[in-house]
């Protein structure tokens, strides 16, 4: 199978990572209020020049739901690099 290079820029060009997540959570019928806001205050913690932090929570609070989010909107937001 040949990989497509064109394909790839069109993948890493797409701005609407974040968004699709929060649709499939929705159509899921997953509440995603707690993710958002988890989402925001991490974008927020980003801005302020805040290159590393933690995020927990207790078991099946929904952190996986939350990573995958945040590492929509980081992407849609231009980060390139994102080690979790």
């Amino acid at each position: 199978m040949a990989v497509s290079i064109d394909e790839l820029r069109d993948i890493a060009g797409k701005r609407d990572r974040y968004r699709n997540q929060l649709a499939r959570l929705r159509k899921a019928s997953k509440q995603s209020t707690s993710i958002e806001a988890a989402v925001s205050s991490a974008v927020d913690t980003l801005a302020t020049g805040t290159r590393s932090f933690v995020i927990y929570g207790e078991p099946q609070s929904g952190k996986t739901e939350m990573m995958i989010c945040l590492t929509a909107k980081l992407l849609d937001d231009g980060y390139r690099v994102i080690i979790r």
